[in-house]
């Protein structure tokens, strides 16, 4: 595993943010969340002042506050949109279902992530880090939940820096998700390995090869990334070492999708470790089809595709 690019930059460069830059977060849950504004903060540095500075250690003893709040299972969800478009508005369509159909134990974290081409690798990832620190940590104080479980979920870059935050809490010590939930995840940003299903982006209207390199190139513009040797922009480059700690995890891909064959690769690698993982290939299916409800898709036929990821998370949190 390659040095972080984040510790290569100046801490303060990528978390020192002006009003407009600050970490936007959209809260979705079956349940009533009242924001508690009233938090003592010496408390908070009473309490993490007792224990080790080890962020693991400080989550183990967080979640032993909250033991009475019915909100246990959390999903943090990434959407996708190649690091320059989409947000948790537009992801609206599924997260939705998500949360009614997972009851009202559970709370949905969708984050709107720094984009480029203003905010370039790896910013993106530095925001998902953040919060996911947040929530296992302090997010008791001031949402009144405990993170019994915890879910990651990403399409497409999401499903990137899903892997991405998983990576950093290995490397760290810190504590590891129970589970990811990845559509079309990108584990392979390196576009000088081919594959059979690339030829499929010369024909995706959704998302064409040349968008897809367009998107890739404003992220990583004059920066220090390098698809080929950082397991962060390319999971599928991963040492073992790394893979074998990853939690258990569903994929779900389109037959369609350019991105499928560096997926089954990835998956590969994960049957060798001998890892608990479940993989979803959907015939007649292109990238990005967890958006196709919308008016401006209306796919019919992604309808009940939707309905079986609510499924799907929820297994994710039942196993």
């Amino acid at each position: 595993m390659v040095e972080d690019l984040f510790n290569k930059l100046q801490s303060k460069q990528l978390l020192l943010k002006s009003k407009s830059q600050k970490i936007k977060v959209r809260i979705i849950s079956a349940n009533k969340v009242n924001l508690n504004k009233n938090v003592d903060y010496s408390s908070i540095v009473q309490k993490v002042g007792e224990i080790s500075s080890e962020h693991h250690q400080i989550s183990q003893l967080l979640q032993q506050l909250n033991k009475n709040t019915k909100i246990k299972k959390v999903v943090l969800h990434i959407h996708g949109g190649g690091w320059v478009a989409m947000s948790s508005f537009s992801h609206q369509s599924y997260t939705r279902k998500w949360a009614n159909y997972l009851g009202d134990e559970a709370i949905v974290f969708s984050i709107d992530y720094r984009l480029s081409p203003e905010y370039r690798y790896p910013y993106a990832l530095e925001d998902v880090w953040q919060l996911y620190l947040w929530i296992i940590n302090f997010s008791q104080f001031y949402l009144n939940i405990a993170v019994e479980q915890i879910v990651l979920a990403g399409d497409s870059a999401g499903g990137n820096m899903a892997l991405g935050v998983c990576f950093r809490a290995i490397k760290y010590g810190v504590r590891i998700p129970d589970g990811l939930l990845m559509a079309y995840p990108a584990v392979n940003l390196d576009l000088t390995k081919f594959n059979p299903y690339l030829l499929q982006g010369l024909i995706d209207q959704v998302a064409p090869a040349t968008v897809l390199k367009l998107a890739l190139h404003e992220y990583l513009k004059d920066t220090n990334g390098k698809p080929n040797v950082d397991p962060y922009l390319s999971p599928l480059i991963a040492d073992d070492s790394f893979l074998q700690y990853l939690p258990k995890m569903t994929i779900m891909c389109g037959q369609l999708d350019s991105l499928t064959g560096d997926t089954i690769k990835f998956v590969n690698r994960l049957r060798k470790l001998d890892k608990q993982f479940r993989m979803l290939i959907y015939n007649g299916i292109n990238h990005g089809f967890l958006n196709f409800e919308v008016p401006i898709f209306a796919v019919p036929a992604i309808k009940p595709i939707i309905e079986s990821s609510c499924d799907l998370l929820k297994q994710l949190f039942n196993q």
